[in-house]
């Protein structure tokens, strides 16, 4: 049976609010977890300092705003972070759930990497649709 695939899919994945909180969260819960142990006070500080760190970092590397995910049939996959779409192949470790997609690629250079998708990144149509694409593209382990 022929698979019925649209000729260009087009997808463009917004920043997550839901996913920001949790992130925010689990650094908050961190950080209380620090204080709340047995450990001596320079320790506990010292902990937090380190959870304080990983907080901003973590909030400076997610400044990237919109990317974009294409899939055409005759070419595949590729990805825009920037200004210019770049081939990749999705990693047989990309995991997807009705609420999060957790997208690992590998491009032309074996320079990979991986982006979380929350549902609310994008239009429930829209996501809907990338899932059913992902699962329908017939991608290989790498």
């Amino acid at each position: 049976m022929a698979k019925n695939l649209v000729s260009n899919m087009d997808f463009t994945v917004s920043r997550s609010r839901l996913l920001k909180l949790l992130i925010h969260g689990i650094h908050g819960f961190t950080v209380l977890a620090c204080w709340l142990n047995s450990l001596p006070v320079i320790y506990q500080a010292a902990l937090s300092v380190l959870a304080l760190l990983s907080w901003r970092h973590g909030l400076k590397s997610r400044q990237t705003g919109l990317f974009y995910l294409r899939y055409t049939p005759d070419r595949g996959w590729s990805i825009s972070l920037a200004n210019e779409y770049r081939p990749i192949k999705i990693a047989s470790s990309t995991t997807i759930s009705p609420f999060l997609i957790v997208l690992h690629w590998l491009d032309n250079d074996n320079a990979g990497g991986c982006l979380l998708i929350a549902k609310d990144a994008m239009p429930a149509d829209s996501f809907r649709k990338l899932v059913v694409c992902l699962k329908t593209s017939g991608y290989r382990p790498v």
